[in-house]
């Protein structure tokens, strides 16, 4: 079955620093933030909905998204009273031929990051890494396709 115009995207979503996180993967991937919509943006449908927004989520980013490598990487923050839980079930997988780019990658996302295994050699590729950053994404860095 072929199905046009669909695509996968990945969304992230944050508990509260969601901008933070926009800016630091902005400038990592040297991209721009796109549709930036506050929760304070949105015209309520009518004045009980209006009055069921905290003041103090207003400002939360309900909808923002980064281009990076073709693909679209959206973002969103979750109110508080909606409980985020954030966990190891997603990464984002990055797949280069380029080990130049995978190495500049490395070092910007290993700052404040834990590091599940440092960039190497493996059975599999020439260099693979895997790390959680201070935010909680996990990603895998593979330089592969040589």
């Amino acid at each position: 079955m072929e199905v046009v115009n669909m695509e996968f995207c990945v969304f992230l979503n944050f508990n509260g620093n969601c901008r933070d996180a926009l800016n630091y993967y902005a400038g990592i991937f040297g991209v721009e933030i796109l549709d930036v919509l506050t929760y304070g943006d949105m015209e309520p449908a009518d004045e009980a909905a209006a009055s069921f927004l905290p003041d103090h989520v207003k400002n939360y980013i309900a909808y923002s998204e980064l281009h990076i490598f073709g693909n679209r990487l959206c973002f969103s923050d979750i109110p508080p009273e909606e409980c985020l839980a954030v966990g190891n079930n997603v990464c984002i997988a990055v797949m280069s031929q380029d080990p130049d780019e995978i190495m500049k990658l490395y070092d910007k996302l290993k700052v404040g990051a834990t590091i599940q295994m440092e960039l190497a050699e493996t059975v599999w590729s020439k260099g693979y890494a895997e790390l959680t950053d201070k935010f909680g994404i996990h990603w895998k860095l593979n330089l592969c396709c040589q």
